[in-house]
């Protein structure tokens, strides 16, 4: 339970009249530490870009991680804050419209909005921006992900609910209210480009193994016979890339001591991308 939260319970009439004595101050210091977290975010964010630009950079590498460490950043909150800085980016280099979200959003609002595949919530955030001056809670943006709120993020069934509890945050004559969201024309039919901007970039889609035909006239292998050395390399890369699906890239990029076990292979690594990036020919049939 947070400060803020605490006068949404029952609490007592002496309570309640101190906790308006502090009331402004609380509110400063979320204020203060939501901006805080948005400025971690962005650090986070550009020093990873660098170092993933930069990998030759290893000098460079090692100052930053340890800058970081010494801020206590954790390698958890080093990529849960990479990841909301990217939706953040995508957010800036999207619609025009969708700045204001970018900007609006805490780094709890860009994580919850990663993981959207549908994309619309970006829109339907923005419309509740301009109506109420702030963005809908995490909360409300995860029923608006399980479809249990409307587009205007209000439960199905009975418009917005309200609070179980009588006591709300009382108002401050000193606090600032909510300045109103600038006016931004809602995208068109055909913008819908501005949308398909911000889609979520290095997710793969993963194949069902219950999805995946068999064909069952394929001559069955006898496993007495000993595999060749190209279905051995073959196995081999089926076991790479299931490494690869659950590895954090991210924190390996710029981590000495993974760079430092990376560098003997860099040969091998730089030929497994050239492998990646080559495209097959289809075979030429002569008459």
């Amino acid at each position: 339970m947070s400060l803020t939260t605490i006068l949404n319970e029952e609490i007592s009439l002496e309570l309640g009249i101190f906790f308006e004595t502090i009331l402004d101050n609380i509110r400063t210091y979320d204020s203060t530490k939501e901006t805080a977290l948005k400025q971690r975010m962005i650090i986070i964010g550009k020093v990873t870009e660098y170092m993933r630009q930069f990998p030759q950079r290893s000098t460079d590498a090692r100052l930053l991680a340890e800058g970081m460490r010494a801020e206590k950043w954790t390698d958890d909150i080093i990529s849960t804050n990479y990841i909301a800085y990217k939706e953040y980016r995508r957010l800036l280099s999207g619609a025009p419209e969708y700045c204001q979200v970018a900007e609006a959003a805490s780094v709890s609002h860009l994580q919850e909005l990663s993981k959207n595949e549908d994309k619309t919530i970006v829109y339907d955030a923005l419309q509740f921006l301009k109506r109420n001056g702030k963005m809908p809670s995490v909360k409300k943006l995860q029923a608006h992900k399980q479809k249990w709120c409307n587009n205007k993020f209000e439960h199905k069934g009975g418009g917005a609910r309200s609070s179980s509890s009588s006591h709300s945050l009382p108002s401050s004559s000193s606090a600032k209210p909510n300045p109103p969201a600038p006016s931004y024309p809602a995208p068109q039919t055909g913008q819908e480009t501005g949308m398909k901007n911000i889609t979520k970039d290095a997710e793969f889609d993963v194949i069902n193994a219950s999805d995946t035909t068999i064909d069952t006239t394929a001559e069955t292998i006898d496993t007495d016979v000993p595999l060749s050395a190209d279905e051995i390399t073959r196995k081999n890369v089926d076991a790479l890339v299931e490494l690869i699906e659950v590895l954090n890239t991210d924190f390996v990029s710029f981590d000495p001591k993974c760079i430092s076990k990376l560098k003997p292979y860099r040969y091998q690594l730089e030929a497994l991308v050239s492998a990646a990036e080559r495209q097959i020919k289809p075979p030429t049939h002569y008459a």
